[in-house]
């Protein structure tokens, strides 16, 4: 683990991805992450869908898309700390986001996701990814 508590990808594993994967394939999977609007669940899920078809498509190494997984966390409790806030109050402001942000934290509840891939006989891959449930953790 990092010092922030992600897990840190193996040298060996991300050695390896840099090595497979080409610098424009990287490039682009950067630039659609950095673009996607995430202001909402399903921009959230939007994002996920994509780490998720890259990932089958052997363009995200399984141990890179894992290292990943604490940011998505985050990112899913600051959409939801967002969401609430903004159901409760019209006007929202950074600050108070961010208060959201470390109340959803303290209560230490996780996301359970369930995702689809479905491959079609001309070999397209469609994925889906819902929330099912939560958990204590």
């Amino acid at each position: 683990m990092s010092k922030k508590g992600f897990p840190k990808p193996n040298p060996s594993t991300l050695e390896d991805f840099y090595k497979h994967v080409p610098a424009e394939v990287r490039e682009e999977i950067k630039g659609q992450i950095l673009k996607a609007y995430i202001s909402d669940m399903d921009g959230f899920i939007e994002a996920t869908q994509y780490i998720i078809a890259q990932l089958l498509c052997g363009n995200i190494a399984p141990d890179v898309a894992n290292s990943a997984k604490g940011y998505m966390e985050l990112l899913f409790t600051a959409v939801s700390a967002k969401l609430i806030h903004e159901r409760e109050a019209k006007n929202a402001t950074p600050s108070n986001v961010m208060a959201r942000v470390a109340d959803a934290q303290r209560r230490g509840r996780k996301m359970i996701p369930r995702y689809t891939v479905d491959v079609d006989e001309a070999g397209a891959v469609t994925t889906e990814a819902t929330l099912v449930g939560r958990e204590d953790t």
